[in-house]
């Protein structure tokens, strides 16, 4: 495991040690193919102070896209839509959203989302609409 991959690991699993408030138990996925979608969107969780959001359903319960996470579209199996518009998001999008490869939508509208955002978020190939979001 190469130390970048050993540090995000452990800072993985610093942000999901505070879910006390979370509504199950957070359940880190066995496969690879799944790895990817549950920490990036994680992360977003702890980063947007996912336990005081107005609606978290079945975040951390299982897989977002087999699960029903609340405000995430699936296609494949694959995250395709963040849709969290008016739900008391608060903080920052971490860097960890560019994990989403086949991300094309985020919308946040009405949060206190953070001003400045991650590079990654650049990189996503897939992403079509990106929409404003209060500072």
């Amino acid at each position: 495991m190469s130390s970048y991959l050993f540090l995000s690991y452990l800072f993985f699993i610093f942000l999901i040690s505070d879910s006390s408030q979370a509504p199950c138990q957070w359940n880190m996925p066995q496969e690879d193919d799944e790895f990817d979608s549950y920490y990036a969107l994680s992360a977003f969780y702890n980063g947007t102070n996912g336990d005081n959001w107005d609606i978290n359903t079945n975040w951390g319960c299982g897989l977002p896209c087999t699960d029903d996470w609340y405000g995430i579209r699936c296609t494949d199996g694959n995250v395709i839509g963040i849709y969290l518009e008016d739900n008391q998001l608060e903080g920052y999008i971490t860097m960890f959203i560019g994990m989403l490869e086949y991300l094309e939508i985020l919308y946040l509208n009405n949060n206190k989302i953070g001003s400045t955002l991650p590079e990654y978020i650049t990189e996503l190939e897939t992403l079509k609409g990106m929409f404003e979001h209060k500072i």
